[in-house]
């Protein structure tokens, strides 16, 4: 992720699952997106420098290993989690992407095949993505190294599938207490900015950020515009703990 990242393996219920950490100060943890590698975070993680930024491959992504049976959303939240004990850090605020709320273009997540395979990725991640990575062919070609030197195992990439297409947040997600940011792009083909919308309501204490013409990967392909807000957010908000930001 950077020129000194720390990797470590850690065991957590049976998975050896690779963890990466960058830099010094407080912690953020940073969860990847369906099917992605820790290095995805790379072109935001140059704009966070103040931070401890903290992510690892999710179960059949990246270097660690794939699961016996499929994970399920909760699942998933436990092992992210009980990764962050490993480190040190149980307390921490956190960033994510992508990884739920497919709706559009839907059909294009069903292969892994982005990830391993350029001629399949050249079509296909300009269309899910939208935004920068749809017309600037320059960020795409810097962000494919990454996706196809770490590919996720079959196995993996459809057990997060599954996991991601088959959680609602609905039932909970009013008992949200923690400060929250939510970010979305209105160029997004994958999450409409409705979902966005209504992620921000139901969170009595979130704030909504739209950002015009960025896509579902804006926290990668032009992170600086939402690296200054998720700076400012975090400064704002110094004094409380567990804070959550979703994008």
């Amino acid at each position: 992720m950077s020129s000194n990242p720390r990797t470590e393996f850690v065991a957590v219920d049976g998975l050896r699952l690779r963890t990466v950490r960058h830099g010094e100060g407080p912690p953020l943890r940073l969860i990847n997106g369906l099917g992605a590698p820790a290095e995805m975070w790379l072109p935001l993680v140059r704009h966070l420098a103040d931070y401890e930024l903290i992510t690892f491959d999710l179960p059949g992504c990246g270097r660690s290993s794939t699961p016996a049976v499929p994970l399920g959303m909760r699942a998933l939240g436990a092992i992210a989690a009980a990764v962050m004990e490993r480190v040190g850090h149980p307390r921490a605020d956190g960033l994510g992407y992508s990884l739920g709320g497919m709706v559009a273009a839907a059909w294009l997540m069903l292969t892994p095949s982005r990830h391993g395979d350029r001629g399949a990725a050249n079509p296909i991640v300009p269309v899910i993505a939208g935004g920068r990575t749809s017309w600037d062919r320059s960020v795409l070609d810097a962000n494919l190294p990454v996706r196809l030197a770490h590919a996720p195992s079959l196995f993996g990439y459809l057990g997060q599938l599954c996991a991601a297409s088959g959680f609602s947040s609905h039932q909970w997600i009013r008992r949200v207490t923690q400060p929250t940011l939510v970010m979305a792009g209105d160029d997004d083909p994958l999450v409409p900015v409705s979902n966005a919308r209504y992620l921000a309501w139901a969170i009595r204490v979130a704030r909504l950020l739209v950002m015009p013409g960025a896509g579902h990967l804006m926290l990668i392909d032009d992170p600086r515009p939402a690296s200054r807000l998720i700076l400012e957010f975090l400064q704002e908000e110094i004094v409380s703990h567990g804070r959550k930001l979703a994008a």
